[in-house]
């Protein structure tokens, strides 16, 4: 990641002002939602306006067909659950506040890699029609199970067999295909897992969320506070990696394979 020290300290300053107000005023899910990632996410708008079409159109390819598979094959597992203000949830059991955090989350990181690992590009990468073929038959498996047979989603330990799906298997593909790289982004792992660390202990506080399964590994204890350790592991630390080698892989046209030549070569 480029050195821009400033810079850091500036997101770590929206990150406390966020925590404050959000907690001092017990605000609830949505405006605490909006000030955690919409603060950081603004300014860095702010500062590179032509990189705002490439992350806002990745943010909805990549949110959407997630949020969708993962939030309903979670929540029916008791993997976590979140308290709606609204009158209805997505097939029943996905809030549309949880829209609200999965937007906001891919929006912050994928500006956060525009700022600091990449130059701009085209709108959308060359490989954005493999990943757009390959959510797209995710979606019409998950749809037809859904409404033909909704008890194959019903999958036991769903937090541990997500998490290794969607995050650790992409995580070390591309780790063995651009291994620096890969090592680069390393190097945003302490704040975001301030900020999300932040981000959960805010929100258990003051109940935007629990954890009613019980088909967890363990449990992380913070005072009074206490989450399961898939949450720790899979959002709190490998979520940001997962995503960035998500962006990376599908969404920047520089080839991999090339890249992966010429680290061989420098060493």
């Amino acid at each position: 990641m480029k050195k821009r020290e400033g810079d850091i300290l500036i997101l770590f300053l929206f990150l406390a002002l966020a925590a404050c107000f959000v907690l001092y005023f017990s605000v609830e899910l949505v405006v605490s939602v909006l000030l955690f990632f919409g603060l950081p996410a603004l300014w860095l708008s702010i500062q590179m306006p032509q990189r705002i079409a490439k992350s806002a159109l990745f943010t909805l390819l990549f949110t959407l067909p997630f949020l969708f598979i993962i939030d309903h094959i979670a929540t029916l597992d008791g993997a976590w659950h979140v308290p709606t203000q609204f009158s209805f949830r997505l097939f029943g059991t996905i809030p549309l506040e949880d829209l609200f955090i999965g937007l906001g989350v891919s929006y912050l990181l994928s500006l956060f890699y525009e700022y600091f690992f990449t130059t701009q590009g085209k709108v959308l990468g060359k490989k954005m029609k493999y990943f757009t073929g390959g959510v797209c038959f995710a979606l019409c498996l998950f749809f037809s199970l859904l409404f033909f047979a909704p008890a194959f989603l019903q999958i036991s330990y769903a937090y541990i067999f997500l998490g290794i799906i969607f995050l650790v298997i992409p995580i070390v593909i591309f780790s063995l295909y651009s291994p620096k790289i890969f090592l680069s982004f390393l190097s945003a792992i302490p704040y975001f897992f301030i900020f999300f660390l932040a981000f959960e202990i805010v929100g258990l506080k003051l109940g935007h969320w629990s954890f009613p399964g019980t088909h967890f590994l363990g449990w992380v204890q913070f005072g009074t506070l206490q989450f399961p350790f898939e949450e720790l592991l899979f959002w709190i630390i490998l979520s940001p990696i997962a995503f960035f080698s998500y962006y990376e892989f599908f969404n920047n046209d520089r080839p991999l394979l090339t890249r992966r030549n010429k680290h061989k070569k420098d060493r």
